[in-house]
């Protein structure tokens, strides 16, 4: 589900939100050993155009960033691990958490102040048969507040979410996908501050299904439901159908 134009509909759906903090802008990677049954990869990420901002705060080692180590295990052909961890700081005006998919408070725990937070990620995928592959992700971030002032500073939170996965090929038709993604977007498990914690669970369920028109054309209608929106029981249930087309020459 890692393609926007081609996987999952949703920007939750496709990838761990523990790749989602200061995600976007320059930085550098290097993999050792990508071919082999294990594997490793470290980043790191500065969002936007910091990393040619001179000012005070800013540029690639002044300001926001994200250090991050990724171990990866291929057993055998069918199943596949992923250990992930970063490191990120993010200045009171870029504070996101989550990368835009998790409730206002897990996207900025403290508000508008700076933030450091440790993120771990597990994920894995099985290739059930030949046409059935079933994945999934959890991830827990430890955020701490860097300033704010006596009333914010040092305080601490943790936010949880994860993601369970099913994709069917070649179903009603050669290069066709059935998917279907559940899971719960991040949410403030704890906070320190006790008024920015999410008190109810908000539930992400999204339907796919890619239809292969040609060589050039892929058409993939799909629905996303998100119940108890904002991790509060009190709003309503969303739904948003869509229909998204691929052209590729």
């Amino acid at each position: 589900w890692s393609s926007g134009s081609s996987g999952a509909i949703s920007r939750f759906g496709r990838f761990s939100p523990v790749y989602l903090p200061n995600s976007g802008g320059a930085g550098v990677t290097v993999n050792f050993n990508p071919k082999g049954n294990i594997s490793f990869d470290a980043a790191y990420m500065v969002p936007g155009n910091n990393s040619s901002n001179p000012a005070d705060g800013k540029g690639m080692f002044d300001g926001s960033n994200t250090s991050l180590a990724q171990l990866s295990f291929k057993p055998d052909r069918k199943l596949g691990i992923g250990l992930v961890y970063s490191r990120a700081y993010q200045s009171g005006d870029q504070v996101d958490l989550t990368g835009g998919v998790g409730s206002g408070f897990a996207s900025k725990p403290f508000d508008d102040v700076a933030t450091t937070s440790n993120n771990y990620g597990l994920q894995a995928s099985f290739k059930a048969t030949d046409k059935v592959i079933v994945s999934g992700w959890a991830g827990l971030t430890d955020a701490e507040a860097e300033s704010g002032g006596v009333d914010k500073k040092g305080a601490d939170a943790d936010i949880f979410y994860w993601s369970a996965n099913v994709g069917i090929k070649d179903i009603g038709g050669a290069g066709n996908v059935l998917g279907v993604i559940v899971g719960q977007s991040p949410k403030v498990n704890d906070n320190s501050i006790a008024t920015r914690e999410d008190n109810d669970t908000s539930f992400h369920l999204e339907g796919l299904y890619k239809m292969k028109i040609s060589n050039s054309v892929v058409v993939t209608p799909g629905m996303v439901v998100i119940f108890n929106p904002e991790h509060s029981n009190e709003n309503n249930t969303i739904y948003v159908g869509t229909v998204r087309t691929t052209l590729k020459f």
